[in-house]
């Protein structure tokens, strides 16, 4: 039977600019069983796709988030061991597919927040492109655009593949305010291509409280134990959240509306991100996002990286097996068994300096001094980082900082 191929394209862009800490009280977003499914497996997934990544070499950023939304519209339209196989790969196996959905279209909501709320833009955006020769299932386009809002066009894949990859990247690049280029590249489309799911996220904000800039000087950070570099350095005395474990200083840096976070992992000693990259698990993260406010002295530097991933490799390595090959069972998109998934694509920028324009009185009462012998938070060598929301515990974005010139 010949195979027709199924891409998924996910694509982001974070510009992060600013901050101090403080707590948030519950939201009801929490007591939604299905929503906290959802987030706790993709944060599960996040770990497992790290422990497969962090073989590269240099700075990685990547979107858990983005990425399991992805494939949870893919998911939804597989069948028999595929849907387990994929399932199990984003840590919600034997849950009812009702369940996920809800809970995906929940959490979707939950971080968007309100319509009128100013603090941050997060937008979320999921589109399906169909071969103008592919006749998708009403129940499928219905389901993904109620629970993902993801509108389907129709392209000419195999007429015209490259005018069909320009018009995905395009949009990939509205999406993301230009910041994501090529999303999809040269040869990634061909006139096997039935399918085309992405999902782009787009987050900027700024600090609770910013850095000044004219704090900012060039300093050491060791990018190894016997090499170092000079990095423009960032510093600010304030409240933030702070945690100190066996192998990590954990630093929580709160954006504008203290919904969404920064959490940087920074190791003992300056060789220790492999050793802390080893033990990373869903306990972890939980634990470090939860660190408590408190006066802390800190030096960090400026950065900006780009990551490119095909995920093809890590995502069978995890698990998901059958859907890349010819045992792939995709029959609730189209209803026949001859899609399956060729490739999957992520792309991922994220820019952090110290810039914020509006600290408002509200943002200045979560610390009332300064004690006399605060903790010192210097990031000279190399250190994790993610952005979470407070409220699900929902991790957006992942990585590691090795060289933040790089």
């Amino acid at each position: 039977m010949k195979r027709r191929s199924l891409n998924i394209a996910v694509c982001f862009w974070t510009i992060t600019l600013s901050a101090i800490a403080a707590s948030r009280a519950a939201d009801p977003a929490t007591a939604n069983p299905d929503l906290q499914l959802v987030a706790d497996g993709g944060n599960a997934f996040a770990c497992d796709l790290y422990a497969k990544l962090r073989g590269r070499t240099g700075n990685l950023v990547f979107s858990p988030y983005g990425i399991s939304t992805a494939l949870a519209m893919a998911r939804d339209g597989a069948r028999g061991d595929t849907a387990r196989e994929m399932a199990g790969v984003l840590h919600v196996a034997g849950a009812e597919p009702r369940r996920l959905q809800v809970g995906a279209a929940a959490l979707q909501m939950a971080l968007r927040g309100e319509k009128d709320q100013k603090d941050y833009e997060l937008r979320i955006a999921n589109r399906i492109w169909a071969s103008d020769k592919t006749t998708i299932l009403p129940l499928f386009l219905d389901l993904t655009e109620r629970q993902y809002g993801a509108r389907a066009e129709a392209l000419s894949f195999a007429a015209d593949p490259e005018a069909a990859r320009r018009t995905i990247n395009e949009w990939a690049g509205r999406q993301t305010q230009g910041k994501i280029e090529n999303l999809v590249p040269p040869g990634s489309i061909d006139g096997q291509t039935s399918l085309v799911l992405a999902n782009a996220v787009y987050f900027r904000a700024r600090w609770a409280m910013p850095f000044d800039p004219a704090d900012t000087q060039p300093a050491a950070f060791h990018v190894s134990a016997d090499r170092r570099v000079q990095a423009p350095m960032m510093h600010r005395a304030g409240g933030f959240g702070y945690a100190e474990t066996d192998d990590a200083k954990v630093l929580s840096i709160p954006y504008r509306g203290y919904r969404i976070a920064m959490a940087v992992v920074l190791p003992n000693r300056r060789d220790g991100l492999a050793d802390l990259e080893a033990k990373l698990s869903p306990k972890r993260l939980d634990a470090w996002r939860k660190a408590e406010s408190q006066w802390v002295v800190v030096s960090m530097p400026k950065f900006k990286t780009r990551t490119h991933l095909d995920l093809a490799a890590a995502l069978k390595t995890l698990g998901m097996t059958s859907a890349f090959d010819e045992r792939a069972d995709f029959s609730g998109i189209d209803g026949t068994p001859t899609l399956r998934l060729s490739d999957a694509v992520h792309q991922a920028t994220i820019d952090v300096d110290e810039h914020g324009t509006e600290a408002a009185a509200a943002t200045a009462e979560m610390v009332a001094g300064s004690p006399e012998n605060p903790p010192v938070f210097t990031a000279d060598h190399p250190f994790l980082f993610f952005l979470f929301d407070e409220d699900t515990g929902a991790v957006l974005f992942l990585g590691r900082v090795v060289d933040p010139n790089a």
